[in-house]
């Protein structure tokens, strides 16, 4: 799919704010609601917008970490669709190299923390892990 800067201008706009309303993002745009609401199915529809959601931040006692992941075979979907049943699990990126995955964790506590990389851990595609707390985010 080709988009063009209407479509780049439409997509800066729901990044910053998602619960923007049709009248506004139209308006800033530069755009009729009916075009707008066109172009942004198309762009639903082609996988460009994958969803509307709210970024809430961690509490500030919340444990961050980078769970680093060997695994003993790889593809392997299996893990991906467990790591997406964990709520704590923020992102996970398939990587090039002598790791297989960057799991990107927010958990309550350091003790829930630990009870989820103990359970990645135990996944039994699951080669070796390697756990790297986050003590502050600078970008």
């Amino acid at each position: 799919m080709t988009f063009d800067d209407k479509d780049r201008e439409i997509l800066k706009v729901l990044r910053d704010d998602a619960r923007i309303s049709a009248k506004a993002l139209a308006a800033k745009v530069g755009l009729a609601r009916s075009s707008l609401r066109e172009r942004i199915a198309r762009l639903e529809k082609s996988g460009i917008i994958r969803g509307y959601r709210a970024d809430i931040a961690d509490s500030p006692l919340a444990a961050v970490a980078c769970l680093l992941v060997k695994l003993k075979q790889t593809p392997s979907p299996q893990v991906v669709t467990r790591l997406k049943r964990l709520p704590e699990v923020k992102r996970c990126l398939s990587l090039a190299g002598e790791l297989d995955l960057l799991i990107d964790i927010a958990a309550e506590s350091l003790a829930r923390l630990n009870q989820i990389r103990d359970e990645i851990s135990s996944f039994p595609e699951v080669a070796e892990t390697t756990t790297a707390v986050v003590l502050r985010q600078e970008i």
